[in-house]
């Protein structure tokens, strides 16, 4: 069996490992993470999955060589990152629009009990990072280290012609058990349109700059795609859109 390594997952393990923030003993912290990690191995993910994560720390670490950020800022970046999608469950509209808060939850808890945070306004950061990427939207003037994170999590959307296309295929294997029709016309009418008519789609200069001329691209070649195959049918009405 091969084992896929995933070097900037285990570069921020090891980071909040012998950091200042988390003072439980190293292998609970190590234990916990792997716990969290496990949880994107679930057999129904096909994007949401480590290589979601990995490709998500990539990002970070780029961006931290190029800009800097603090250790209590990459501590709040890094947590949140691990813990974003612990919970993703798709089997039913109403499961799915507790996915959010039910990780930030679980996040919170274990942020305070099992990593032994020492700063309570870290836990509390984390929580509303978490739950913000619900509707990918905070102040970044507000919240700069959140708007940052919700970023790199949207960063997909401006990849090359063929991630996008391997990664569509990955979000409609992920609600399967909606039909087509279901699952095109909620996604096209509560994520792709409402997303192409926003003046942008990053919440900082740098990654709009980097993304959102490519992300409006795909997402517009999406649309058309979606309009060949489906009608153009009055907006769904199935809660939170497929992402």
């Amino acid at each position: 069996m091969s084992i896929i390594a995933y070097p900037y997952t285990t570069k921020y393990k090891t980071f909040l490992i012998e950091g200042s923030y988390c003072e439980a003993d190293e292998d609970v912290i190590a234990q916990t993470l792997d716990d969290v990690l496990a949880c994107y191995d679930e057999p129904h993910r096909a994007y949401h999955t480590r290589e979601h994560l990995e490709e998500m720390f990539s990002l970070l670490d780029e961006i931290i060589e190029l800009y800097g950020l603090s250790e209590r800022e990459t501590t709040i970046a890094a947590l949140s990152i691990f813990y974003h999608d612990i919970v993703y469950q798709t089997n039913s509209v109403d499961v799915i629009s507790k996915n959010e808060q039910r990780s930030a939850q679980i996040a919170d808890g274990e942020m305070r009990v099992k990593l032994a945070v020492n700063d309570r306004a870290i836990c509390d950061a984390v929580e509303t990072i978490i739950i913000a990427t619900k509707d990918h939207s905070v102040d970044p003037e507000q919240n700069p280290v959140g708007a940052l994170v919700i970023d790199i999590d949207m960063a997909i959307l401006g990849s090359d012609k063929d991630r996008y296309e391997q990664y569509k295929g990955q979000i409609r294997k992920e609600f399967s058990t909606f039909s087509d029709v279901m699952f095109y016309q909620a996604r096209r009418d509560h994520f792709l349109y409402p997303s192409v008519r926003k003046p942008r789609l990053f919440l900082t200069d740098s990654m709009q700059d980097r993304f959102g001329d490519q992300a409006k691209e795909n997402m517009f070649a999406e649309i058309a795609e979606v309009n060949r195959t489906l009608p153009r049918q009055a907006p769904s009405q199935q809660g939170k859109r497929p992402i």
